[in-house]
């Protein structure tokens, strides 16, 4: 685990998650079940340095647009805010995030929308997004309590 060093660019949120996946790993050994929540906390560390890059990808300037076949068309320019607080703003306005425009383009409402976008972008490449959505999220995705309940004494119910 000594050997797994980040690069400086690695925002400090990423930083800290990873921090915390080593040290359960390492705890781990001495309590077992400690191992998957230490591999939950890796899949969010990659998930998190997707969100992170996905913002610092973001213009200064953000027009929001929201589109609702109903509804006249209601817009707002902000200076750049990252994915949870355009959220955030969408939720204070009443807007759905589905029907959102950022910069003329849909809101990526996941990690896997984010992916293909930093794709379509060239941030990545074509080898990054396959390892990114067919291998890292579906892991994660597999070890969100969503889909498993864990009982008192560890068995898995999918």
């Amino acid at each position: 685990m000594s050997a797994i060093q980040l690069i400086p660019q690695v925002p400090e949120p990423v930083r800290e998650v990873i921090s915390r996946a080593k040290k359960l790993y390492l705890f781990g050994h001495f309590e077992y079940s400690l191992f998957t929540v230490a591999s939950h906390y890796a899949y969010a560390a990659v998930e998190s340095a997707i969100f992170h890059r996905w913002n610092v990808n973001l213009p200064a300037k953000l027009h929001l647009e929201h589109r609702k076949k109903s509804l006249p068309t209601k817009s707002a320019t902000v200076d750049r805010i990252g994915w949870n607080r355009i959220r955030a703003y969408c939720d204070s306005q009443g807007w759905s995030i589905f029907n959102l425009l950022v910069n003329g383009k849909p809101f990526p409402t996941s990690a896997a929308k984010i992916v293909e976008r930093l794709r379509e972008e060239g941030t990545i490449n074509d080898w990054q997004l396959w390892r990114l959505k067919e291998v890292y999220l579906k892991l994660a995705d597999l070890l969100s309590p969503s889909h498993w309940l864990i009982c008192a004494n560890g068995s898995r119910f999918d």
